[in-house]
């Protein structure tokens, strides 16, 4: 009988132990996707104060390519760093052997008007970003995302 208790508490005690190891790989992959969303709001408002400071990149820039902007539209793989005009998400970002597998980045922007601005003709001076990170997780696909606004300061 005693066999028996020690038998199912030996079972039970690994079962324990593989579901907080389970949990701490999606924790861990959770986080990295949270991170990957951080630095894409930090190289988007780099890039607001580019077009700020040295007037290389405009404001009317900052929205996706199919818009007229610089960063890629739809799901895109996630690289190690980011291309020679130092911004996430745009064309030059590096490609091959630089990819993070298993994650994919969407940039999504939508302007904001403001009705108490009239003037001048194009009175969009707030946009909506929202970045999604999409990963798989023992065959589930899961995604973090993170919104945030951005001005034109100019």
């Amino acid at each position: 009988m005693s066999v028996g208790i020690l038998a199912t508490g030996a079972i039970a005690l690994g079962a324990a132990m593989t579901a907080g190891l389970v949990v701490t790989r999606v924790s861990e992959q959770q986080l990295r996707a949270k991170q990957m969303c951080s630095s894409t709001i930090e190289s988007i408002m780099t890039a607001r104060d580019i077009a700020m400071v040295n007037n290389t990149l405009n404001y009317g820039r900052i929205r996706n390519v199919a818009s007229g902007g610089i960063f890629l539209d739809g799901a895109q793989p996630v690289y190690d760093g980011e291309g020679a005009d130092g911004i996430i998400g745009t064309t030059d970002d590096p490609t091959g052997n630089n990819v993070i597998a298993g994650y994919s980045r969407t940039i999504v922007f939508t302007d904001i008007a403001d009705p108490n601005r009239s003037s001048p003709s194009d009175p969009i001076t707030m946009r909506k970003v929202v970045i999604t990170i999409t990963y798989s997780d023992r065959g589930q696909t899961r995604s973090e995302s993170m919104t945030s606004y951005i001005a034109n300061l100019s």
